[in-house]
């Protein structure tokens, strides 16, 4: 019990402060060249276990679908760094959740799950979160207005297609090198638009190399614990616990980046998320 509470301590440690990391390293980078450093050292810190439960899937549906979601990570990817240089982090990440509603209407619609009444309840109460924080007194249509908000839903809508096809594919991979060639693929997709963005990379290496791949490792480090802490206790413990991130997140973009902007509308709207992520994982 005391191992499983010190593992999700330290993937709310390593997810929160990752996160902080890379909003400070895009206002003065590109996304793209970000993009593009995460998929390269992450297919690295991969290899090595991939290539420990290596098996080789004769299907070639198996490969089709592979590639298919491989290219649609690449776009994630990309997607959600834009959201991240565009969007304040205490706005962003609350917002992401959004991703929970897109995965019950596919879970429902396409996969033919039957979610019990907490996921529903639940997400009805993440919709409302989001409605509070897309709320503008002077706008029409309120902060969907902005440009990364609509990056942040839009790779929401993307982020839930490609998890619920994450989740069709492994019948056929070990989780290793499903996730081996999850990074991969991006890879390689990415490489062929490096052309007029190597400048961006450079910038990118000069100015942040250590900690973009600081930040990388936090993030690798924090999914790993993730999965330590589900091993460890009930995932009705650890999947609430595990939500506290986003809520610490959201402090560490008022605290340390200083966005003070629309301050309560963002911590009420957060909690009501939070709240609702948890009843999801019940």
């Amino acid at each position: 019990m005391i191992t499983g509470i010190i593992f999700i301590l330290l993937a709310i440690v390593f997810l929160t402060t990752a996160r902080i990391i890379v909003r400070y390293i895009l206002r003065e980078t590109e996304p793209y060249a970000f993009s593009w450093l995460t998929q390269i050292v992450d297919t690295l810190i991969w290899l090595p276990f991939a290539l420990w439960s290596f098996t080789f899937p004769t299907e070639k549906t198996a490969w089709i679908v592979l590639g298919i979601n491989g290219v649609l990570w690449a776009v994630v990817s990309i997607c959600s760094y834009i959201a991240m240089k565009g969007t304040q982090l205490s706005l962003k990440e609350p917002l992401s959740q959004s991703k929970l509603l897109w995965g019950l209407l596919i879970a429902v619609f396409f996969l033919h799950e039957q979610p019990s009444s907490y996921r529903i309840i639940g997400t009805i109460v993440i919709l409302i979160g989001v409605s509070i924080l897309l709320w503008h007194p002077e706008r029409k249509f309120g902060n969907f207005s902005d440009s990364g908000v609509k990056w942040t839903l839009g790779t929401a809508v993307i982020s839930a297609i490609v998890s619920s096809i994450d989740k069709y594919s492994l019948h056929w991979f070990t989780p290793a090198v499903y996730g081996f060639f999850m990074y991969l693929i991006p890879t390689v997709v990415l490489s062929f638009f490096l052309r007029g963005r190597t400048q961006h990379i450079g910038h990118l290496l000069k100015r942040h190399g250590k900690t973009a791949i600081l930040s990388i490792l936090l993030y690798t480090g924090g999914y790993y614990f993730t999965l330590r802490s589900f091993q460890a206790v009930d995932f009705t413990l650890a999947y609430p616990l595990l939500q506290i991130s986003t809520l610490f997140t959201v402090i560490g973009g008022i605290v340390l980046l200083k966005e003070h902007k629309h301050l309560w509308q963002k911590i009420i709207a957060t909690v009501v998320i939070v709240a609702g992520v948890i009843l999801v994982g019940f």
